[in-house]
């Protein structure tokens, strides 16, 4: 169990990492912080609420019943997630970098 936890947990940091990256790329430091807040924030309600919904299955269906009902649950989320990523992929190109020479760095009105 522990094993699977810290695997999983290196997962979900990699992912974090990779996502955070992915959507800064180009912007100011400024843009760059301000973003950075707001996906922290839904990243870290977004975990709070699968867990207390994992509680709620827990109690209405028992352990290994909960354990069923939420895993299936985050499997049709993450199929979902995947497939939004990957229609995203095909209808947009990657937005070029600016070389931090050519970027505002006291950028405060956006």
């Amino acid at each position: 169990m522990l094993l699977g936890t810290v695997i999983g947990g290196i997962g979900q940091a990699g992912g974090y990492r990779v996502a955070l990256a992915y959507i800064t790329v180009g912007l100011t430091p400024i843009q760059q912080g301000r973003v950075a807040a707001t996906f922290s924030a839904f990243a870290y309600s977004g975990a709070g609420v699968m867990v207390v919904l994992d509680g709620i299955a827990g109690q209405l269906a028992g352990t290994i019943g909960g354990a069923v009902v939420i895993g299936v649950v985050y499997a049709v989320m993450s199929a979902i997630a995947i497939a939004l990523v990957l229609r995203r992929a095909r209808s947009t190109a990657m937005p070029a970098v600016a070389r931090p020479a050519d970027r505002e760095t006291a950028d405060t009105t956006s």
